[in-house]
């Protein structure tokens, strides 16, 4: 239980940074490989390697499209990397929930549906904060 939910969650992480780094901040392909955890779980290094020196943001995307997670997913764009790691996580915790019940598995669950509840609290705050229109609040909440 603990190798699928963690291993896809740093497979995720590690899909982000890369992308991140790769669209935002233009970091050489030596310097991104410092960011990537060195653990994988269905990502291959050969991904991984093919997504770090990407010679542009199309072939990136595609390779991303190409791995274990983009097939599964029915359409996602890499700007939105972010939604796909949450559907994924929480797909993985509640199959695990599902499987096994009684374990360590439903409180994993629940811990990480609590989790992404603060998350959805604090992104309510600070649209309050700031003074956003409540339907912007809604558009980072939903």
């Amino acid at each position: 239980m603990m190798t699928r939910t963690l291993g896809s969650g740093i497979d995720m992480l590690n899909m982000m940074w890369i992308y991140r780094a790769r669209k935002y901040y233009q970091m050489p392909a030596a310097s991104i490989y410092t960011l990537v955890i060195p653990i994988t779980y269905r990502l291959k290094d050969e991904e991984i390697r093919g997504m770090v020196t990407a010679e542009s943001p199309g072939k990136l995307a595609s390779l991303m499209h190409n791995t274990w997670y983009g097939k599964r997913a029915l359409s996602f764009d890499c700007g939105e990397l972010e939604k796909l790691y949450r559907q994924i996580l929480r797909k993985v915790y509640w199959e695990e929930r599902r499987r096994n019940p009684y374990s360590m598995a439903a409180v994993t669950a629940y811990l990480y549906d609590k989790e992404q509840e603060i998350d959805k609290l604090t992104s309510v705050l600070e649209g309050v904060r700031y003074g956003l229109a409540s339907q912007e609040i809604l558009s980072y909440v939903g």
